[in-house]
């Protein structure tokens, strides 16, 4: 009967210390997070000046990495975000290899999204042989490969140019990055790359 009693207290004091110990460390997270990291009120979308300045921001990081340039790479990286973490790890002596990685990641990006809007393409003029054709490109054991044939790739355009124009309508409603975020209706747990 101890050891019953003696089990009960010690699960009980586990979990008052385990829920002053979220307390606490939600207490002291004091930059605007809650506990799990998330912004509290943060805005969801951003003003169209807003969105300009990050771009320049942006520009100028990219900017610094193609001219392998550390200083103005640091100084554009702080406006951007001051906060991040690479700051921290790329230094004077590895910045050389950050940058060139951040070039070779940003080739493979724009290779990626060049064979997006071939499938995207394909899709929108409902051309099956062409649709093939890129979507191996993009991804050689894409399932969609497997589920797509002649017979219903008409309606596999469809859905996709439906889709896109549901894209429009949450875009000109405002919600679109709500949806992004996978808390609006058109999300359904997860976005295909090619929309």
């Amino acid at each position: 009967m101890k050891k019953k009693y003696l089990v009960f207290a010690l699960l009980t004091l586990s979990i008052l210390t385990l829920s002053a110990g979220i307390a606490k460390a939600a207490e002291r997270n004091g930059n605007g997070d809650n506990f799990f990291g998330n912004k509290k009120n943060r805005p969801t979308t951003l003003t169209a000046a807003q969105k300009t300045e990050m771009e320049a921001k942006r520009t100028a990081v990219e900017a610094a990495l193609n001219a392998e340039d550390y200083n103005s790479w640091v100084t554009a990286q702080k406006a951007l975000d001051e906060n991040c973490p690479e700051l921290k790890r790329v230094t004077t002596t590895n910045f050389s290899d950050y940058a060139k990685e951040q070039k070779n990641r940003e080739t493979k990006r724009t290779e990626m999204q060049t064979k997006m809007e071939a499938v995207k393409t394909a899709l929108l003029a409902g051309n099956y042989d062409a649709w093939v054709a890129s979507e191996k490109a993009l991804n050689e054991n894409s399932p969609a490969l497997e589920k797509i044939n002649t017979e219903n790739f008409k309606r596999y355009a469809e859905a996709h140019q439906l889709r896109q124009q549901a894209n429009t309508i949450m875009e000109e409603l405002n919600l679109a990055d709500e949806d992004r975020n996978g808390f609006g209706p058109m999300n359904g747990g997860g976005r295909s790359p090619r929309q």
